[in-house]
């Protein structure tokens, strides 16, 4: 049950988008001031890909100012809202913030490896080749 009236709950909602495991797996990192609501159990973040419009990814926490997204997809805008429940009824939701996710970095493209000589019997020669590049 959603209240029509809001409770204060959120001064500031804030975020950091980071690749947590490699950039195939990214994680937005909210955080947020709590509620100076007597009562507050839990906390819901709330996400959706239009503001206004939003689904809870998880369960609702108990009463916390962080929380990590593990499941967003490279590439997509995000709106994050979170509310706070008091006695089991949940508050109006707080001011969105925008996250857009950053898509996974192109392969580098124009590498090339030494080309092998070959010894007087046709055995390879041992080369090694450190390839590095930075991202775009």
């Amino acid at each position: 049950m959603r209240l029509l009236r809001a409770v204060p709950l959120v001064f500031a909602l804030m975020y950091s988008c980071h690749a947590q495991n490699g950039p195939s797996q990214p994680s937005v990192v909210l955080t947020w001031t709590q509620s100076t609501t007597a009562g507050v159990t839990k906390n819901c973040v709330y996400r959706g890909t239009a503001s206004g419009t939003y689904v809870l990814p998880g369960t609702c926490i108990p009463v916390a100012t962080t929380y990590t997204d593990t499941t967003p997809t490279a590439g997509t805008t995000y709106y994050y809202a979170v509310t706070a429940q008091v006695s089991g009824v949940e508050s109006a939701y707080s001011t969105p913030v925008q996250v857009a996710v950053p898509a996974n970095p192109a392969a580098p493209t124009g590498l090339a490896a030494p080309t092998v000589a070959k010894n007087e019997e046709g055995n390879g020669i041992v080369v090694q080749a450190k390839v590095e590049w930075k991202k775009p």
